[in-house]
């Protein structure tokens, strides 16, 4: 089985079950606010997507531990922080990345794995990602749309991705 689908199944497992238990407040934790995301590339729902949020202000950015969130066959995905339902208010970036990883017949490691990849890179990390989100009182709920893969500006190095031919 593929060692890096493992693994962010993993992630996402322990992020359901963080998101989906109840858990108390950790002291200090300002509010939650429910918030529903809707992912689309080029307009459709983009299904099977992992989706992060960060708080833009440093100093909550303790507060954003709710795991990777996979969406649906919308394209949904309700937000989660330390598993209590929502983000706290305020500015969030939101990182996004889809892949399928393919693993030669036999092969053990990953060093021959070869990435069918969705979005475009700079959606992947909060560092780069344009997207963002402006979380208050009430419910709230943001559509988003992430750009296709692009493999003519793809650098393999820079990524450590092998394309998958």
């Amino acid at each position: 089985m593929k060692t890096r689908y493992i693994f962010l199944t993993a992630l996402f497992s322990v992020g359901c079950l963080l998101g989906c238990s109840q858990v108390p407040r950790p002291d200090g934790m300002p509010e939650t606010f429910p918030v529903t995301l809707t992912i689309t590339l080029d307009g459709v729902p983009l299904e099977g997507a992992f989706v992060t949020s960060t708080p833009a202000n440093v100093e909550l950015a303790r507060w954003s531990g709710g795991g990777a969130r996979m969406t649906n066959a919308s394209g949904q995905t309700t937000m989660f922080s330390f598993g209590l339902n929502g983000l706290i208010a305020g500015e969030h970036t939101i990182a996004v990345n889809k892949e399928i990883v393919h693993r030669p017949p036999g092969m053990e490691t990953a060093d021959r794995d070869e990435y069918e990849l969705f979005v475009e890179p700079k959606f992947w990390s909060h560092q780069t990602t344009p997207l963002r989100i402006d979380v208050q009182r009430g419910t709230r709920e943001f559509t988003l749309e992430v750009e296709p893969f692009n493999p003519a500006t793809y650098d393999e190095r820079r990524f450590g991705r092998r394309l998958r031919r």
